[in-house]
């Protein structure tokens, strides 16, 4: 059975990131196959934690230039590096938020919007 999880506040600084990401990973230790995505398109921090920069940001999919599976990117091996003693038997995937000034513009309807999935 599928089941989405949001970490939602309007306020910054109150842990959402430190809390969704913790528990995903917690969660694909325990076998889950967990899928976070940052969705706080305003301050987008999740690529700072996972220390990546993806070849497709999620907004690329919310303007059609990307697949889904183009912008997930497989974490799993990074959650394993420390504790190779009990394997993992879930997936961690992490779809990442541009936090580029000129992306969140074009988000917030600085840009045409037309094709776009928002």
């Amino acid at each position: 059975m599928t089941k989405c999880i949001a970490f939602h506040s309007y306020k910054g600084g109150t842990g959402k990131t430190t809390i969704a990401s913790n528990f995903a990973v917690l969660l694909a230790k325990k076998g889950y196959r967990v899928f976070l995505m940052d969705l706080d398109v305003y301050a987008p921090s999740l690529q700072a934690y996972f220390e990546k920069e993806p070849r497709k940001w999620i907004n690329d999919f919310f303007w059609s230039n990307a697949h889904i599976d183009d912008v997930l990117v497989d974490l799993t091996h990074i959650i394993d590096e420390n504790n190779s003693s009990s394997p993992i038997n879930g997936k961690l995937y992490v779809s990442f938020c541009n936090p580029k000034k000129e992306e969140i513009y074009k988000l917030d309807g600085g840009g045409k919007q037309d094709n776009s999935k928002i």
